[in-house]
C-alpha cells in the first residue's frame, strides 16, 4: 500500500545496521472518525453519514551523527464513505487519500551553510452516485518538491537564503487530462546591525498547463532597510515592485524621522507609486510633513502637511496608440491638540483637531474636518472607570457637495465580583447623520449595552464559565432592537480522570425574520490507556433545524 515509504524505511534501517545512520523515533496513529448530520427544513428531512478511516506512519533518524544529516518521513492511507438521502433524493461517494510520502531531508544542520530537501507524492481516488447517475472514478495526483539552501552568521557574507520549488498535479483518469506544473524561485538576502539593516527579497512562479498550452509568469522584487545617521535621526525605504503578464506596478517610500530636542520631534515622508495595465497606467507621488511639539507632561500640539498628485493615462486607440491623459493634484493640512491632566483618582483627556484640504483638478473641490473629544478614567470602589465622548464632522464642497457629523459615547466598568469572577460592563452609544446634494439626509443612531462575567471555580470539580450579551438599540431610520447572549461551561476533570468536557450555548434574535437563533454544543475528551475518544454534539436551530454528531477515536503507537 505504502511501497515509495516502505523502500524509505527499509533504506533507513540499513543505514542503521551498518553502523552509518540510526532511526530515533518510529510511531503513528490508527485513527476512526464517524459524522452524522441530519437538516430538517419545511417538513423535509434529509441525512447523511461520514465513515472515515485513517493510518498514519511516521519515522525520525540520521545518518551518520544527527549534526550531519536529519530525516523525517511519514506517510497515511485516508478514506471517506459518505452517503447522503432525502425524501426523493440519494447520493454517495468514496474517496481514497494516499499520501506516500512526506520526506524532509535536512544537511548540517549545525554548520554555517544547510540545506534542506523536501519532498512528497499524493493521489486521491473518488467515485460518486446518485440513484439515477454513475459518475466515473477520478484519480489526481500530485507531487512537490523543495531545496533550500541558507546561511546564518557567516561574518563576510549576507544571511543567504535560496530555494526552487516544483509542483505537479495531473489527472490518471482516461477522461480527463489535466496536467498542471508550477515552478517557483526565492531568494533572499539580508545584512543587519545594531544602528542599521537591508534586505532584498526575490520570488519568481512559472505555472504550465499542458492540455490548454497555458503559461503563467509573475514575480516580486522588494527591498528594505533602515539606517541610523546620528543619535536621533533614522531613515527607513521600503520598495517594492511586482509584474504579471496582465499588470505591474512599483512603490517606493523614504521616511526621514529626527527630533530637534526632547519637545520637538518631525517625521518627513515621500512616497510614489507607478502601475499599468494593457490600457491603463497611472503615475502618483506624494509628500509630506508633520511636526509634533510637547509643551509639557500635560500639553501637547501637532500639524502636519502633505501635497501630492500624478498622471492617468487611458488607452483610447489601440492601433494609434492614442490616449487620454488626466493630471491630478492636491494638498492638505491638519493640526491637533492634546491636554491630559491627573486630579486626585481622576484622569482626564482633551483633543481637538482640524484638517483642511484641496484639490485642484481634475475637479476642483475643497474640504474641511474636524473633531473633538474628551475621556476619563478613574476608580470607585474597585470599579474600574472609563469613559469618552467625541464629536467630529467633516465637509466637502464645489464638484462634490457632503456634510457628515457623528457624535459617539462610551462608558466601561470593570471589576472583581468575587476572588475568581470578573464582570465587564459597556455601554456605547453613537450618532451620525451624512448629507449628499443629489441623496436623501441619512441618519444613523444605535446605542448598544454589553455585559460580560467570566471566571473559575472549584465545586467538586474544577470548571470554567463564561457569560457575555449584548442589547441593540436601532433607533433610526426606523426603531429596531436585537439582542445576542453567549455562556459557556468547561472542567478539564469532570468527575473522571482523563474525561473533559465542554458546553457552550449562543442565543441570537434576528428582526429581519422575527426569529430567535439558537446554537449549542457540547464536547466531551476521554483518554483510556493508548486510546484517545472525542465526541462533539451541535444542534442548530433557526430557519432550518440542524444536528451534527462527531465521534473521533484514536491509538497512537
Amino acid at each position: 500500500m505504502l511501497r515509495v515509504s516502505i523502500r524509505i524505511l527499509i533504506l533507513i534501517m540499513t543505514f542503521d545496521f551498518i553502523s552509518f545512520g540510526q532511526i530515533s523515533s518510529f510511531g503513528g496513529d490508527v485513527r476512526y472518525q464517524f459524522q452524522y448530520n441530519d437538516v430538517n427544513t419545511a417538513n423535509s428531512l434529509s441525512k447523511s453519514f461520514r465513515h472515515s478511516p485513517r493510518i498514519s506512519l511516521r519515522t525520525a533518524g540520521y545518518i551518520l551523527s544527527p549534526s550531519i544529516a536529519q530525516i523525517h518521513l511519514s506517510s497515511s492511507l485516508f478514506t471517506n464513505f459518505n452517503q447522503s438521502y432525502s425524501k426523493n433524493f440519494s447520493f454517495s461517494s468514496k474517496q481514497i487519500s494516499y499520501n506516500y510520502y512526506n520526506l524532509s531531508l535536512t544537511l548540517l544542520p549545525d554548520f554555517l551553510v544547510r540545506c534542506n530537501v523536501t519532498a512528497s507524492e499524493n493521489e486521491v481516488e473518488s467515485k460518486s452516485k446518485t440513484a439515477s447517475y454513475s459518475e466515473n472514478p477520478s484519480n489526481f495526483r500530485n507531487q512537490q518538491q523543495r531545496i533550500n539552501l541558507s546561511t546564518d552568521k557567516v561574518e563576510f557574507l549576507p544571511n543567504i537564503s535560496l530555494a526552487i520549488g516544483r509542483s505537479r498535479n495531473w489527472s490518471l483518469a482516461s477522461f480527463s487530462n489535466i496536467d498542471q506544473t508550477q515552478y517557483d524561485y526565492s531568494l533572499v538576502l539580508s545584512r543587519g546591525t545594531s544602528s542599521s539593516n537591508i534586505s532584498l527579497s526575490a520570488y519568481l512562479n512559472e505555472s504550465f498547463e499542458k492540455s490548454t498550452d497555458y503559461y503563467n509568469k509573475y514575480y516580486r522584487i522588494q527591498l528594505n532597510g533602515m539606517k541610523e545617521i546620528s543619535k536621533t535621526g533614522k531613515i527607513n525605504l521600503n520598495s517594492e515592485h511586482y509584474r504579471h503578464s496582465s499588470f505591474a506596478f512599483t512603490n517606493a517610500n523614504a521616511t526621514y524621522s529626527d527630533k530637534a530636542n526632547e519637545q520637538l520631534r518631525y517625521q518627513t515622508l515621500i512616497s510614489g507609486r507607478i502601475s499599468e495595465t494593457e490600457i491603463t497606467s497611472n503615475v502618483s507621488y506624494n509628500l509630506a510633513q508633520s511636526i509634533n511639539y510637547t509643551i509639557d507632561k500635560n500639553y501637547n500640539l501637532g500639524y502636519s502637511i502633505n501635497g501630492g498628485g500624478g498622471s492617468d493615462y487611458f488607452l483610447t486607440d489601440k492601433q494609434s496608440g492614442a490616449f487620454n491623459k488626466i493630471n491630478t493634484f492636491g494638498l492638505g493640512n491638519g493640526a491637533t491638540f492634546q491636554h491630559n491632566r491627573q486630579i486626585g483618582k481622576v484622569g482626564f483627556g482633551n483633543g481637538i483637531s482640524f484638517g483642511y484640504a484641496r484639490q485642484f483638478n481634475p475637479n476642483k473641490q475643497y474640504s474641511v474636518n474636524y473633531g473633538l473629544g474628551n475621556s476619563f478614567t478613574t476608580n470607585i470602589y474597585n470599579v474600574d472607570v472609563n469613559g469618552n465622548f467625541d464629536i467630529g464632522g467633516s465637509r466637502t464642497y464645489l464638484f462634490l457637495e457632503r456634510a457628515e457629523f457623528s457624535k459617539t459615547a462610551t462608558l466601561s466598568l470593570s471589576t472583581r465580583l468575587i476572588d475568581a469572577v470578573s464582570s465587564e460592563t459597556v455601554i456605547d452609544y453613537r450618532d451620525e447623520k451624512i448629507s449628499e446634494s443629489d441623496l436623501y439626509d441619512r441618519f444613523f443612531r444605535q446605542m448598544r449595552i454589553n455585559q460580560r462575567l467570566h471566571g473559575s471555580a472549584y465545586y467538586y470539580i474544577p470548571m470554567n464559565l463564561n457569560f457575555s450579551g449584548s442589547v441593540f438599540f436601532n433607533m433610526s431610520p426606523r426603531l429596531s432592537k436585537h439582542y445576542n447572549a453567549n455562556f459557556s461551561f468547561s472542567s478539564p476533570y469532570f468527575f473522571i480522570v482523563n474525561l473533559s468536557f465542554g458546553y457552550s450555548i449562543s442565543w441570537s434574535y434576528d428582526p429581519f425574520y422575527a426569529r430567535t437563533i439558537i446554537d449549542h454544543t457540547a464536547e466531551f475528551r476521554y483518554s483510556w490507556r493508548a486510546l484517545q475518544f472525542h465526541l462533539k454534539l451541535r444542534e442548530y436551530k433557526y430557519v432550518n433545524n440542524r444536528r451534527d454528531i462527531l465521534f473521533t477515536l484514536i491509538r497512537p503507537f
